[in-house]
Parts: C-alpha cells; sequence; structure tokens
C-alpha cells in the first residue's frame, strides 16, 4: 500500500505526539495534520485502518499481526463473520516499542 506525502505527514506526527521518546520528528505545522490528530488522540481503540495508517501498512497486514497474536487485547465488535476489529491503543503502543528496537 502505497502513502501519498500527505499521510506520510499524518503518520510522522501522529508518532511524535504519542512517541516522543522514540525520536520522531514533529510535523504538526500543517492544519490538516492538527486536525487528524485531535480526532484520533483521545480514542483509547483504534481501527483496523487506523492502525494500519500507524503501522504503514495494509489493513490486511494488520488482520494477520491480530492472527498471529501481536494484538492480544483486539476485540470484535459484533460476533460475526464480516466483523469490525477494534485494538486498544496500548497493544499498538507496545507493538511499535518491540519493532523500534
Amino acid at each position: 500500500m502505497r502513502c501519498s506525502n500527505s499521510s506520510k505527514y499524518f503518520i510522522s506526527s501522529f508518532m511524535f505526539l504519542n512517541f516522543r521518546d522514540m525520536g520522531f520528528s514533529s510535523l504538526t505545522k500543517f492544519p490538516n495534520v492538527r486536525k487528524m490528530l485531535r480526532m484520533t488522540q483521545d480514542r483509547k481503540d483504534l481501527s483496523v485502518a487506523q492502525v494500519a495508517i500507524i503501522l504503514v501498512c495494509s489493513p490486511r497486514h494488520v488482520l494477520n499481526l491480530i492472527s498471529a497474536g501481536h494484538f492480544p487485547n483486539a476485540y470484535k465488535m459484533n460476533p460475526g463473520k464480516r466483523s469490525v476489529y477494534r485494538i486498544p491503543r496500548k497493544d499498538v503502543d507496545a507493538f511499535l516499542r518491540l519493532r523500534k528496537k
């Protein structure tokens, strides 16, 4: 999955606000990025698409990571075959810390 330049700015800024100790640079001077950050910053649980943006991968890869057990607290919103997953932010933070090492 290729990302446009604007989504790369969003990804870098999002990571900086949540992971300052990891050394990511700030790109929050862009108004659209600030708006996106405000919308997702207070959420405890993220969708598969939001996690895919953070990890710079496809949503299918995020689903594979869930199946492999990398997000142990991920849950389905409704029981069913085509249900939507939610992933707790703390699981994403832990995964990024492990991947950074």
